[in-house]
């Protein structure tokens, strides 16, 4: 065997992909969540092979271990695992609900009109509150920002996810595994 062999980028076998390429399903009532201006009841999330056992349990669990940073809109933060200069420069495009950061990785967003409690309010509230979420790999990262606040909270491999969050991630595909290319 020469060094150009080695070299040689090895394939994986079908189960060892199976095994890498995890999805991510709703284990039961999460944890709420509270942020600047409201309280959340969650989904809570685990992150599961594609490889099954002999009775059809998945080969892999994970359970994410979810931790949470505030920062200023203003300043820099991180997000899955890359850094931005602010809030206002982290979304390069964004195209309904799904956009792409300045890394070109593709964000699924997500928004929620603030609470209207009369006609009032129903005629004039433009605010929002706002919640994007990258996968990478077998995680997922959240951020959420409220219009009206300086302030922005990012979620580091999410474990509650808000109820109807968790609705948008499952109808968009954003929960399964990556396509691979044919």
């Amino acid at each position: 065997m020469g060094i150009a062999d080695f070299l040689k980028p090895r394939r994986e076998s079908a189960a060892a992909q199976k095994r890498r390429d995890m999805y991510l399903r709703r284990v039961g009532n999460g944890s709420g969540v509270s942020h600047e201006l409201g309280f959340y009841s969650t989904e809570k999330v685990e992150w599961v092979s594609l490889e099954t056992d002999s009775q059809g349990q998945p080969v892999t669990v994970r359970e994410p271990d979810a931790q949470m940073v505030e920062y200023s809109k203003a300043r820099k933060f991180s997000l899955g695992g890359k850094t931005y200069p602010n809030y206002r420069l982290f979304l390069k495009k964004l195209d309904g609900e799904w956009g792409e950061d300045i890394y070109g990785r593709k964000v699924l967003c997500t928004k929620e009109k603030y609470p209207c409690f009369d006609s009032y309010d129903y005629l004039h509230e433009n605010r929002y509150f706002r919640w994007y979420f990258i996968r990478v790999g077998n995680s997922v990262s959240q951020l959420f920002v409220a219009d009206d606040r300086s302030k922005m909270y990012v979620t580091e491999d999410v474990q509650n996810i808000e109820c109807w969050a968790w609705g948008r991630m499952k109808a968009t595909g954003f929960c399964q595994p990556p396509r691979k290319p044919e």
